[in-house]
Order: C-alpha cells, then sequence, then structure tokens
C-alpha cells in the first residue's frame, strides 16, 4: 500500500515537475533519418532543458497536448510533417517556434509565431558552387512544380547579380515532365535537380540521366545520395551546423531576444562524382576541389 501512494504522489507531483522543467520541445520527423547528427549538434550547444518526441502516424494528438499542457519557452520543428503539426500545437499559446529543414518556407514567412528558419542550402550557395566548379557555364535549366517555386523564384532573384541564364520549366504531371525532358534538354549546359516530389521519380531520374550522358550535359543536385544515380555534384547542408544555428537561435531566444534574422542557412557541404565526371569528359582543377568530400575514384 505504502509503495502503491508513493507511486501515485511520484506521478501526481513529481513527474508533471520534471516535465514541466523542459525549455525545449523538439518534435522530429519520423521519415527524417539526418535528425540525429543535427539533434546530436544542438544538445552540445544549447543553454535550457530539452525533451525530444519524433513524430510518428498516431502520436500527433500526443505532441499537440503534450506542448499545450506544458508550454514550454521553445519548440523546435525537424521536418515539413513536424513544422505543419507545431502550426496547431502553439496556436494562442505564446510558444516561440524554431523549424528546420522545411520544403517550403514561403509558408511560414507570416506566421508570427515563427522566431527562426534553419533552412537548407540558399540559391546564393548554389550559384557559389555552379561557378566555382563550371565557370564557363552559361545557362542552367530547371524543372519546376507547385511545391518548388518559391526556391526557383530565389533562384532567378539571385541570379540577376550572377549573369547566368536560368531556363525554368513548369510542370504539371509525368507525363508532361517527360515530354519536357524530350523537347528542352539540348537548350541549356547544366541541369540543376531541386528537391521537388514531382521530380523524385526513379522513372525520371533515370531519363534525365540518360539525357545527360547523351547531351553532355551535367546534373547538379541537393542530395549526396543522387550522386549514385548519376549526378555530378551535389550542393547540401552541414548537418552538424544546422545543428549549431538552432542552438544558436534557441539561445537567444530562451535569453528573451529577438534573433537579428528569422531566416538562418547552414554552411554548404559539396560532394563531387569523380566517375560521372570522367564520363561526361568535365575536368575539374584540383584547386576547386578543396574541403571537397569526393567519390568515384
Amino acid at each position: 500500500m505504502k509503495k502503491l501512494i508513493c507511486t501515485l504522489l511520484f506521478f501526481i507531483f513529481i513527474l508533471p515537475v520534471y516535465i514541466l522543467a523542459n525549455d525545449v520541445i523538439i518534435v522530429e520527423d519520423s521519415s527524417n533519418n539526418i535528425s540525429q547528427k543535427i539533434i546530436s549538434s544542438f544538445v552540445k550547444n544549447v543553454n535550457g532543458n530539452y525533451r525530444i518526441i519524433k513524430k510518428s502516424e498516431n502520436n500527433s494528438n500526443y505532441i499537440i497536448k503534450t506542448i499545450k499542457t506544458n508550454v514550454p519557452e521553445l519548440v523546435i520543428a525537424l521536418g515539413d510533417d513536424s513544422a505543419g503539426l507545431i502550426k496547431d500545437a502553439v496556436n494562442g499559446q505564446n510558444i516561440r517556434v524554431i523549424v528546420a529543414l522545411v520544403n517550403n518556407e514561403r509558408k511560414l514567412i507570416d506566421n508570427e509565431d515563427i522566431f527562426g528558419v534553419v533552412n537548407r542550402v540558399n540559391c546564393q550557395q548554389v550559384f557559389n558552387n555552379i561557378k566555382r566548379f563550371f565557370p564557363e557555364i552559361k545557362a542552367v535549366g530547371i524543372f519546376k512544380s507547385v511545391d518548388s517555386n518559391y526556391f526557383v523564384d530565389s533562384l532567378k532573384s539571385c541570379n540577376k547579380k550572377e549573369g547566368l541564364f536560368i531556363l525554368d520549366y513548369s510542370v504539371t504531371d509525368m507525363k508532361d515532365l517527360n515530354n519536357q525532358l524530350l523537347t528542352t534538354f539540348p537548350s541549356f549546359d547544366l541541369f540543376y535537380l531541386q528537391r521537388d516530389s514531382l521530380l523524385l521519380n526513379k522513372y525520371f531520374i533515370k531519363s534525365l540521366v540518360i539525357k545527360s550522358v547523351l547531351y553532355n550535359r551535367p546534373i547538379i543536385t541537393y542530395s549526396e545520395k543522387l550522386l549514385n544515380l548519376g549526378a555530378v555534384l551535389a550542393i547540401t547542408v552541414d548537418y552538424s551546423d544546422v545543428g549549431n544555428k538552432m542552438s544558436l537561435l534557441a539561445n537567444t531566444i530562451l535569453k528573451k531576444k529577438t534573433p537579428v534574422s528569422r531566416f538562418i542557412f547552414p554552411r554548404s557541404k559539396v560532394y563531387f562524382n569523380k566517375k560521372i565526371a570522367k564520363k561526361l569528359n568535365i575536368n575539374i582543377p584540383d584547386s576547386a576541389l578543396k574541403n571537397v568530400v569526393i567519390i568515384g575514384e
């Protein structure tokens, strides 16, 4: 009986205090397999207590209830699913929010609860690396669907001072995409494959790689995983720096201060596929390969 009473007292008085002591609640997408690198870097530098909840298909209500009950100083969402969920959880709660690794930051701009966005590479990082590796390139081809319009608009805005010619083709479905691929590929010098759900189709990527070899046009992409499929260069983010940037934002917010900028971009990390470059007769000077991860040697 005594043991039962002690257990009840723990759950009624002690456990809620422990939960409420969390300054930061981190919600991560279950599909996000790089979260661990980000979180391990974040926890080394954050000045506050934190709790990590992994989002699954069945625990959305639990996460919302936990946030509304605990009212932490800050909630961090890692990924699009978590960011969408957090919007409902913090509504009217005066809880500040940081989101990281979202695909469409435009949806977040008008949300007053969001104090920081640590995102993927920005347009300037993409252009800097294109000019670094391919200084003679004049025209860059990009396909876009509805879910990537914002990033393409950003690229075009950046491009005003870069002088590259961007050929952006709007596509609506796979049939349209394949038709565009057949007719447009010879028009540009290089193709940039961005993060877009319509484009990430294995049949399209296979067709894209075939055209790349046929017309001797290199493919640059956002993920190192696509190098094995035939891209020559991947411009991605340093995930440990995502965690660092998140902790800097978090520490500022926990001090009751407002971040200088809402949108923060981590360092980029570049991967180079030497095997594909050789296949396309691309010669990259050694000076350009400094601090680059080389595969296919």
